[in-house]
């Protein structure tokens, strides 16, 4: 392995760092990154050469971009990460964001609807300009109290899935899914899927029927 660092011209340090074991294996090939007093930060590859002078590396917003950069051109920065929800909640916004845009077109619409119903009465979880269609006030009552007891009273914030003007299902930050009187776990689906968000999503919009 190669690793040295060189002062020449009294003004240049070369970093030679070929065959490095953390560099990525595209990259293990002839690598210098040279840092010059008077021709900034260089970069120099088999066939590849890359430069950027002092001045545009202090107009740089972040400091941190210049290692980045060099970083980027060294193989160790690492892969975009997909689409990977690191929460409960995450979990479930990802999933209702993915399941309204698939299904924008529809002819009967989709909606969402964020209520709170420990810090909220019951009388206030239903939507005020929904006031008037009483037997949908009662569905949604009943959808919410038999969500807050399968969940311990532990519920603090969900949300409800509509088609329409009929609430389908019910999402709660748990990761939850209610829907057609039983409760599904999104995270145990998200992990049997691989952590594919696009499966999981297909796979529970077929718990309510979608």
């Amino acid at each position: 392995m190669t690793q040295q660092v060189d002062l020449i011209d009294g003004e240049s340090l070369v970093l030679d760092v070929t065959d490095h074991p953390d560099l990525d294996r595209r990259a293990r090939k002839r690598l210098k990154i040279v840092l010059s007093m008077s021709n900034g930060v260089q970069t120099i590859t088999a066939g590849e050469f890359s430069a950027l002078s002092w001045l545009e590396a202090m107009a740089l917003s972040d400091p941190l971009e210049l290692v980045k950069r060099i970083e980027g051109v060294m193989g160790l920065t690492p892969e975009p990460e997909p689409l990977c929800p690191k929460s409960a909640r995450a979990l479930v916004f990802t999933v209702l964001a993915l399941f309204l845009a698939a299904r924008v077109n529809d002819a009967k619409p989709w909606h969402v609807r964020s209520l709170n119903p420990l810090t909220l009465g019951v009388d206030d979880w239903v939507p005020t300009d929904l006031s008037r269609f009483p037997v949908l006030e009662h569905r949604l009552i009943e959808e919410f109290e038999s969500a807050a007891v399968r969940m311990s009273g532990s519920l603090t914030s969900a949300w409800i899935l509509y088609r329409g003007f009929d609430p389908v299902a019910a999402l709660d930050e748990e990761a939850g899914l209610h829907a057609r009187g039983l409760r599904f776990d999104l995270h145990e689906i998200y992990v049997d899927n691989g952590c594919d968000i696009h499966t999981t999503t297909n796979q529970i919009s077929s718990k309510f029927g979608s």
